[in-house]
């Protein structure tokens, strides 16, 4: 063979080198042919050719090399897929882009259309491509300003995930737009998410530069792999990956309710998705621009102003704990403050809203809008403050509202008062159940008889049941006790001292709190451990009384030849003995009908059981009661209450604190 041969022949091997794992770039001298990779330095990420599952099509793209499931993360071609070649390989062309050819060289099939051209004095072999352990493939040119330059990169071209590092926003400079796109289109742009907070997992950053408005997150533990996904319906669903169980846990996904979809209540509309039926409502100073669809339940119309809103009238009402408006129309300014943000926007007549750009600490910078607010929503917790530009009667009618809410209050005080002086002398059920001297006063208990005592039980539930339903306002006493049961001169019960209640909304069922006030003996094992407290805390307290006055004993501190029992482990074992009887109070007597007894018992046990969904509701106790209803089975109840008998009656909180508290004044009447 001819020297020259030989030489064209080295030339062209060298130049068709394939790759292999070994390495985690592409040289000008290389290619990638199908079938071979390139993989990140630490092993995290690889580069090559494949196909998804069920196609017989191929895509250069990105993909996690240690796990298991075949997970890409960014493609290349995913317009112009090609057919399976051995022929089709990956090179970098003369002007630096990469390009994908499927057997001729002349057509390629995708190219990163990097617009930097090689010549005599361009050094070619300082580029390459590198492909990071950030899954980010980098064409790097060594020799510019003495360090690494990245003249392009796949995180300026995201496919559908979302990996750490990369950036979803706008480059006011070049006018890239940085956006998920599904593979059937479906578009992607950054929203309000209350669960996008900085934790011990996820760091989140907003940046707000002269060139660029972005966010982005980092990953505190470099070995978790997380990414964000847009899939085909337009849903968007972060996955962390379980080495464990060997698979992707969806760790957070949305839309997660139809407010979750954008624009749902048009322009000037606010969705809230914990309404019933009609989901949208329109900002203060608005109407439906189309009643007639409107309440058809589609608001896409949105809303329009009342009235014209003069330059030089009117002002801002505040919206809290919402998902501020798209930024579309909007500015940002991270050198204002609060109070600058608000003058900048009065003083701008096409300013229609404003809020602040970071809400951490005391909050700074302004994000200003200008036009259309759209994609408002309302949540129960997360969000933040929208100041919505209204004209001047807007503005008159809520201060008006808010001060007629504050003489509201007032009123309600002034009730109270009145209630306490109209109250005169009442005893509690304490007072004649359990008080006692050196000598047990017959004549006091005596007194309570069981019709009177089957009166008082069903007094008290049926006065905690208009509490929880039957009131304006649902309220959770949380301290039910025989010393807050006051009895009048013929013996009807009252509910007494609401120091400790708390009032729900119409829609709340239970809530927490840290701070765990009430009575040993009385509280729902629930609220005693946890501090959730709900109308079944009141439930088990209710029960608790109900055994009480059937007993003639307190649940603590009278079983003194067992330190441990307490009066619902001593009904329970009187329960399973077959012995329900002996509970009751020995100075009635035989003087008692003993099915009505045993009934009483029955709903008693079935009031303290340990879970609270075992517990039926003060409604279902009140027809348990008066009619000849089945009573559900009934199983083991709490026993974990305390029984120091010095604290016995005595009120608690997360201090510590008590108080023997066995008169109260403050009462409500059930009716």
């Amino acid at each position: 063979m001819a020297a020259s041969s030989i030489a064209l022949f080295l030339l062209y091997t060298f130049s068709a080198l394939h790759l292999t794992s070994s390495t985690d770039t592409i040289t000008h001298t290389d290619s990638l042919r199908d079938g071979d990779t390139i993989v990140s330095n630490g092993g995290t990420f690889a580069l090559g050719f494949f196909s998804p599952a069920n196609s017989q099509k191929r895509y250069v793209g990105i993909w996690y090399n240690k796990v298991s499931e075949q997970t890409v993360v960014w493609v290349a071609n995913r317009a112009n897929q090609i057919s399976i070649s051995s022929s089709a390989l990956v090179k970098i062309d003369n002007r630096a882009n990469l390009v994908i050819f499927n057997g001729n060289q002349m057509n390629p099939v995708w190219s990163s259309n990097v617009t930097i051209p090689i010549t005599e004095k361009t050094n070619s072999s300082s580029l390459f491509y590198k492909l990071l352990d950030s899954g980010n493939l980098v064409l790097v040119d060594e020799n510019r300003g003495g360090s690494p330059v990245f003249l392009w990169q796949s995180f300026d071209h995201p496919t559908d995930t979302f990996l750490a590092g990369m950036k979803l926003g706008l480059s006011l400079k070049s006018g890239a737009n940085w956006s998920l796109t599904s593979p059937n289109g479906e578009f992607l742009s950054w929203s309000g998410v209350p669960e996008m907070t900085r934790g011990f997992i996820f760091n989140y950053s907003f940046v707000d530069g002269p060139d660029e408005i972005y966010i982005t997150y980092s990953v505190y533990n470099k070995s978790i792999l997380s990414r964000f996904v847009l899939d085909d319906l337009g849903a968007v669903r972060r996955w962390t990956w379980v080495e464990g169980s060997h698979r992707w846990t969806s760790f957070w996904s949305a839309p997660r309710d139809a407010c979750d979809e954008y624009g749902q209540c048009g322009p000037f509309g606010m969705c809230n998705s914990n309404n019933n039926g009609l989901i949208c409502s329109c900002l203060p100073g608005f109407v439906p621009k189309s009643p007639r669809d409107w309440y058809l339940r589609d608001g896409s119309q949105g809303c329009v102003r009342k009235r014209e809103v003069l330059c030089k009238g009117g002002g801002f009402l505040k919206l809290e704990k919402v998902k501020i408006p798209d930024g579309v129309n909007a500015r940002v300014d991270m050198s204002l403050g609060v109070k600058d943000c608000e003058v900048e926007c009065r003083n701008n007549c096409s300013c229609t809203g404003y809020a602040v750009a970071d809400v951490t600490g005391e909050g700074s910078g302004c994000i200003a809008w200008f036009g259309d607010l759209v994609d408002i929503r309302d949540y129960t917790d997360g969000g933040q403050d929208l100041f919505v530009r209204v004209d001047a009667i807007e503005l008159e009618n809520s201060m008006r509202t808010s001060k007629s809410s504050f003489i509201t209050k007032k009123k309600l005080v002034l009730l109270i008062v009145l209630l306490l002086v109209g109250i005169l002398v009442l005893m509690s059920v304490l007072y004649y159940l359990f008080k006692r001297t050196k000598r047990r006063d017959q004549t006091r208990s005596t007194l309570l008889d069981w019709p009177r005592r089957y009166e008082i039980i069903l007094g008290i539930a049926r006065g905690v049941l208009y509490l929880h339903q039957d009131s304006r306002l649902r309220i959770i006493h949380r301290d039910l006790k025989a010393s807050n049961i006051l009895l009048d001169a013929e013996m009807n019960p009252k509910l007494s001292d609401f120091g400790m209640a708390r009032i729900f909304g119409s829609n709340q069922t239970q809530a927490n709190t840290n701070r765990v006030v009430g009575t040993y003996g009385y509280m729902a094992p629930e609220y005693a451990m946890d501090g959730q407290f709900s109308i079944k805390s009141d439930v088990f307290s209710f029960g608790v009384l109900l055994l009480e006055i059937i007993s003639g004993k307190k649940n603590n501190g009278y079983f003194f030849e067992d330190p441990s029992m307490n009066m619902i482990k001593h009904t329970w074992e009187l329960w399973n003995d077959g012995r329900p009887l002996e509970l009751v109070d020995p100075s009635l007597g035989n003087s008692f009908p003993e099915q009505e007894v045993m009934k009483c018992i029955q709903v008693g046990i079935l009031c303290v059981q340990e879970n609270a969904k075992d517990r039926p509701t003060l409604s279902s106790v009140i027809v348990m009661l008066g009619n000849e209803a089945t009573i559900p089975p009934l199983k083991q109840p709490a026993f974990f209450l305390t029984t120091n008998p010095k604290y016995s009656d005595s009120s608690t909180s997360g201090t510590g604190s008590r108080s023997i508290n066995e008169m109260s004044t403050s009462i409500v009447e059930g009716r």
